[in-house]
């Protein structure tokens, strides 16, 4: 599997992104306005997208934006969030079900370390789910921790952990 650093939008990458998020969260979790959310963050070229190929096929997807712009989104539903210019926040990461176990999560997310570097970014934040926050905490030096109880973006169904992570 490879890994792939896109920047701008194409038609093409966001029937992929759209394609990926559909199978990898339930349908009432979708963005109802996903195609236009989407298409904004592809063309951001202060966003990070990386794909996960595998055969000339897009199976994986993660997407992370500064982290500034993810509490300005998100201030209403987190008031914890603090502004932080030295970090990004990964708004979503997800891989097909059937390419899940074969090393891709590990190769997107050295992707998006590598590009963080890159950008002089200093820290990972994010709202996990628990399998992925147990990913997390297992493979970063943690900074921050606290669980969120009911979680908007989970549509309220189960909680998550608010990860900053060092790179």
């Amino acid at each position: 599997m490879q890994t792939e650093l896109v920047s701008g939008f194409a038609p093409a990458l966001l029937e992929d992104a759209l394609l990926i998020l559909g199978q990898v969260f339930p349908a009432h979790w979708q963005y109802p306005d996903a195609r236009d959310y989407y298409s904004k963050m592809l063309a951001d070229s202060a966003n990070i997208n990386i794909f996960l190929n595998s055969d000339d096929k897009q199976v994986g997807y993660v997407l992370a934006i500064p982290h500034d712009q993810a509490v300005r989104e998100m201030r209403e539903d987190d008031p914890q969030l603090k502004n932080d210019p030295s970090a990004y926040y990964i708004e979503t990461i997800g891989i097909l079900p059937q390419f899940r176990g074969s090393g891709g999560l590990k190769a997107m997310l050295d992707r998006l370390l590598a590009e963080c570097k890159a950008r002089g970014v200093v820290k990972l934040s994010m709202h996990a789910r628990s399998g992925f926050s147990a990913i997390v905490q297992k493979n970063f030096k943690i900074l921050t921790f606290r669980p969120v109880a009911k979680w908007r973006y989970a549509n309220f169904e189960e909680p998550v952990d608010y990860i900053e992570a060092a790179i």
